[in-house]
């Protein structure tokens, strides 16, 4: 199949980045987090993509997509279309920033929130895996099943690992969504 440019940054801007498409980004974080396991959200903001630095001396980041839900977590929706191998460092960035950026001085730190990365990649980030979708999160070295909290979340779509078994594999929300970014086909998901 030929490539399409549905997975680049200037496109997921269009689609996902104005709050009058909120229903459609609000579709694909479903998506995202049903085939995690994860409950569904009711309703997303789109937010300024905009980290900008406090200090001249502090790295600025600006988000492909940013939008919060009706509980404040955060989510931060990416595409990356050539391969980079500082990919995850860049994630982890951008999470730890959306993450610093919820308190103020002398607020609680129980005001924070989930922060959400949803990374969708043109290229095999992960070595060792044949899983399109894989999610990370702060869990226990030797006890897997011990974690920290949910606020800690990062998701990688690998597309290039996208095959019609990946049918069978997880739901069916999100493989169509993947067929769409790979193919352009929006009736897929309509």
């Amino acid at each position: 199949m030929s490539e399409v440019l549905i997975t680049t940054d200037i496109f997921f801007r269009y689609l996902f980045g104005k709050q009058d498409n909120s229903g459609i980004l609000l579709d694909f974080i479903n998506a995202v987090l049903t085939d995690s396991g994860f409950a569904r959200v009711a309703k997303v903001t789109v937010e300024n993509p905009f980290n900008l630095a406090n200090l001249a001396s502090l790295k600025e980041s600006i988000l492909d997509v940013k939008a919060e839900d009706e509980n404040g977590r955060v989510y931060d929706i990416e595409v990356q279309v050539g391969s980079e191998s500082s990919f995850s460092n860049r994630t982890l960035y951008y999470w730890a920033k959306n993450y610093a950026a919820q308190l103020k001085s002398g607020e609680n730190y129980n005001s924070l929130q989930p922060v959400i990365c949803i990374n969708i990649l043109n290229f095999s980030l992960l070595k060792g895996t044949y899983r399109i979708h894989t999610c990370f999160m702060a869990r226990e070295k030797d006890d897997q099943v011990l974690f920290m909290n949910d606020h800690f979340q990062i998701h990688f779509l690998q597309m290039p690992l996208l095959t019609e078994q990946c049918e069978n594999t997880m739901t069916r929300g999100l493989y169509e969504w993947l067929v769409f970014f790979r193919e352009g086909n929006y009736s897929q998901i309509i």
